[in-house]
């Protein structure tokens, strides 16, 4: 095999061709090719490899893409796509909303404001998701890596707490409803909102004092990432642990509510049902008893339809508050079911340090986006369930709204 290596090599230089040996990149990869094993693999150079140049000056590792469009740009693609759905989705969630009279309640304000935290998201933090898939590694510099997380911690943080916010509200409102149910006003559904906010931003501006002299560190090797474990210890349990333990409870203690209410109300129509057949078993036929009864009848008559009037209305109340109930507890339950993988990661560095290392660089990005993809479901939970958004989506669609319709919330 080495005789047949000289001779193509000696043939080459009998060539008497332009470029001879001129190009040292051109010669190694003739002898790629030309060195072959045993048993005729060449294992030299494999199909759709990606090769990193480590001449670069700046430290910072280069792809050097041996095909026009390999597979990080269908990634990358996929992702442009989840962008744009979670762009437009939430915004059509804010204009339906803030000209749909119908749809300003308190539980849909903090709906509006989640939807801007995910319409955020779409627009500063998935972006710069979508450029270190195509290049292979993070782009900018090191004070833009430092920015970028902070905003997705910061993102990521109001949306959980807007969730766990929204939950404990609604528990309450159901709970003690002449305490928290009535006495909903525009100035107490702001700040819950602004408090929701700045415990996102205390959450999220350590990161940024932290390295804010040291930005270099969140940058190693072309990946942007919290370099201190016991930040990521605390800031997963903060952020994600601790309200996803608050919203199980009050989603559960709701659902228990309601099917509470619900027999009460049952055993409400089953009493006046009741109540008619001991009216007839009077067996005297005295005059006086007998128009006496027929007055009871009649006043109980009146009664029993008041009673039917309230329970039915209030038996509607209920199976609203259930159906909302389900929306919500099916919105919650995929952005568990979405961030969960990435929060458990998040816990490998202070648990196994050397299993981290031992995972791939594209599981992260796959649990990161499975995270990121949790801004889109919620327009999409809307319209499936609620008959309300799926008109006000389509007035907005067809620009159906008049210049009346205004953001009027209550006061």
């Amino acid at each position: 095999m080495e005789e047949d290596v000289y001779a193509s090599l000696g043939a080459y230089n009998d060539s008497g061709g332009d470029g001879g040996w001129s190009s040292a990149e051109t010669s190694v990869d003739q002898l790629q090719d030309l060195l072959l094993w045993e048993d005729g693999r060449n294992l030299s150079k494999q199909p759709n490899q990606q090769r990193w140049n480590a001449s670069n000056s700046t430290g910072e590792p280069k792809p050097i893409d041996e095909s026009p469009f390999d597979a990080n740009n269908y990634w990358a693609l996929l992702a442009l796509v989840l962008v744009l759905g979670t762009a437009a989705g939430n915004i059509l969630v804010c204009l339906a909303i803030a000209w749909e009279r119908r749809l300003q309640n308190v539980t849909n304000y903090f709906l509006m404001s989640l939807a801007i935290t995910d319409l955020m998201v779409a627009m500063l933090v998935m972006p710069l998701g979508i450029l270190t898939l195509v290049k292979g590694y993070f782009p900018l510099g090191s004070e833009h890596c430092l920015t970028w997380i902070c905003l997705d911690v910061l993102f990521c943080t109001a949306s959980i707490m807007h969730l766990c916010t929204i939950s404990v509200d609604r528990y309450l409102s159901l709970r003690y409803p002449m305490r928290f149910g009535r006495n909903k006003t525009r100035r107490r559904v702001t700040l819950k909102i602004v408090f929701v906010w700045l415990l996102s931003i205390a959450m999220s501006l350590p990161l940024s004092l932290m390295y804010s002299k040291n930005h270099a560190s969140v940058l190693v090797n072309g990946t942007c990432q919290i370099p201190d474990p016991v930040y990521k210890l605390v800031g997963s349990i903060v952020c994600f642990y601790i309200p996803l333990g608050v919203m199980l409870l009050t989603y559960c203690l709701t659902v228990r509510l309601l099917a509470r209410q619900r027999q009460n109300l049952g055993g409400g129509h089953q009493t006046a049902a009741a109540t008619p057949g001991w009216a007839s078993g009077a067996t005297t036929s005295s005059p006086c008893m007998l128009q006496r009864q027929q007055t009871v009848r009649s006043h109980h008559s009146r009664n029993s339809s008041v009673i039917s009037r309230n329970s039915s209305r209030h038996g509607r109340i209920i199976r609203l508050e259930q159906k909302a109930t389900k929306v919500l507890g099916v919105v919650f339950f995929t952005f568990v079911i979405l961030w969960s993988p990435f929060f458990v990661l998040n816990l490998l560095p202070t648990v196994c340090a050397e299993c981290e290392e031992r995972i791939s660089h594209w599981v992260f990005d796959v649990v990161t986006w499975l995270g990121y993809a949790s801004s889109m479901v919620n327009p999409i939970f809307y319209t499936i369930f609620n008959k309300v958004f799926r008109q006000a989506f389509k007035k907005v669609l067809l620009c159906r709204y008049s210049s009346t319709s205004a953001w009027r919330p209550s006061r």
